[in-house]
């Protein structure tokens, strides 16, 4: 499935109910979410609670959508997530060239396949639950490094380790940055420093918040290590539906650029290959 890359995140071509348009690929919804500035979501069907890249909460209303195709691939009857992302547009404007953004496309599309995100080739590869079966012609190579999967209605988080302390991270394609909480990152002494300057970052709800940057030494994602990584602190929310306890960190765009990444929803399980063009 071919991407494009702008502003550090994944965008793609895709139609709902019969509307074309671009829509980011964002791992950390956890279902289809649409740009109410654009698009009129079908009936409520449900609430919701999104957690954006400032660590805000915001509650947002289910529709019903009848059909979304992206590529060939169609998905029926689903809900999706309404939400004004104008202030994303906005923010992203020169970049985006005049096209409008009509939603993101979330973990729920992309929980029927093994997905892997790679950058390098500007794709994203739709593989088969099985493809890892010897007798089945199509094939993935082997990751250099399998973890465990966490999920839940929130979305996809992954174990880490800094300094000797264990955290959770969300898994977060829609977010051009990494995050860490700060009370977390106060925990880790000297494996974190700062970088001496503050920055803002705009939540999908268009609220902009200054955030201290700071250095991580080295982040332990099972076997795979990654080295003096710049990241957000600030606070990060708990969410009622996230597995067991809240998020500590968030890995986003610099993460899936790092390398192959894939998500396997069916097995939980989220494989890392060192080779970007593996």
């Amino acid at each position: 499935m071919p991407v494009d890359l702008i502003a550090g995140l994944v965008f793609i071509h895709a139609t709902v109910d019969g509307q074309t348009g671009l829509f980011i690929v964002d791992t950390g919804n956890p279902t289809l979410l649409l740009n109410t500035h654009h698009l009129s979501g079908g009936p409520t069907i449900d609430s919701a609670i999104v957690t954006d890249a400032v660590g805000r909460n915001v509650p947002v209303l289910v529709h019903a959508v009848r059909q979304f195709q992206w590529n060939g691939v169609s998905i029926v009857n689903l809900g999706a997530l309404g939400m004004d992302l104008s202030s994303v547009e906005s923010q992203l404007q020169k970049e985006l060239r005049g096209q409008p953004i009509l939603g993101m496309v979330g973990v729920s599309q992309l929980s029927h396949f093994i997905s892997v995100f790679d950058y390098g080739k500007q794709a994203i590869e739709l593989y088969p639950s099985h493809v890892f079966d010897r007798r089945t012609p199509a094939r993935l190579q082997t990751p250099d490094v399998t973890v465990p999967l966490l999920t839940s209605e929130s979305g996809l988080f992954v174990e880490g380790v800094a300094g000797d302390k264990s955290f959770l991270l969300r898994i977060d394609s829609g977010d051009d940055g990494l995050g860490i909480d700060e009370d977390f990152a106060a925990t880790l002494g000297t494996h974190v420093i700062s970088a001496g300057r503050m920055e803002p970052t705009m939540g999908v709800g268009g609220v902009i918040v200054t955030t201290p940057i700071v250095v991580l030494d080295r982040l332990m994602i099972g076997a795979m290590a990654y080295d003096s990584l710049v990241m957000r602190s600030h606070l990060l929310p708990a969410n009622p539906k996230d597995p067991g306890r809240h998020p500590q960190g968030n890995l986003g765009a610099p993460f899936f650029r790092h390398h192959r990444i894939g998500l396997d929803l069916r097995r939980k399980r989220l494989y890392l290959w060192r080779d970007s063009t593996a």
